[in-house]
């Protein structure tokens, strides 16, 4: 499992750009203007398993794809947080989810796309597509 942000370079209000290792470094930053990120790519964090427990410090998009039913273990809620799955198989839902239409979704042919946000208390969750080829 692997999971890379990459970002070729940031652009700031002044139009100068820098690449991100010359802003970013080893401490922590905070950016008081609005900055424009560019070329940035993520890769999906990918699960065979039968159980896969979401870690949101490996990125915010991830597949599962075992062979039969998949078993997802919701992170703890954190305000701000959201995520993407990628299932290609029956996911079953470990955590507290509250689904949009009130009970989660039944899952459809072919790969099922959900997406996840939170408040701090509880995780929304939605269906986003089915049937994707």
């Amino acid at each position: 499992m692997s999971t890379k942000l990459i970002a070729t370079g940031v652009e700031f209000p002044d139009a100068t750009t820098q690449t991100t290792a010359a802003i970013i470094g080893t401490v922590a930053n905070t950016f008081t203007a609005t900055q424009t990120l560019k070329g940035i790519t993520e890769t999906e964090a990918t699960s065979s398993a039968s159980t896969y427990t979401i870690d949101l410090a490996l990125g915010t998009l991830f597949e599962v794809t075992h062979a039969s039913l998949c078993t997802v273990t919701m992170p703890t809620a954190a305000a701000g947080k959201a995520f993407t799955v990628i299932a290609t198989v029956p996911a079953a839902w470990s955590g507290t989810i509250l689904w949009s239409g009130g009970a989660a979704p039944t899952t459809g042919s072919a790969k099922t796309i959900y997406s996840f946000i939170s408040n701090g208390s509880s995780w929304y969750g939605m269906q986003a597509g089915t049937g994707f080829a």
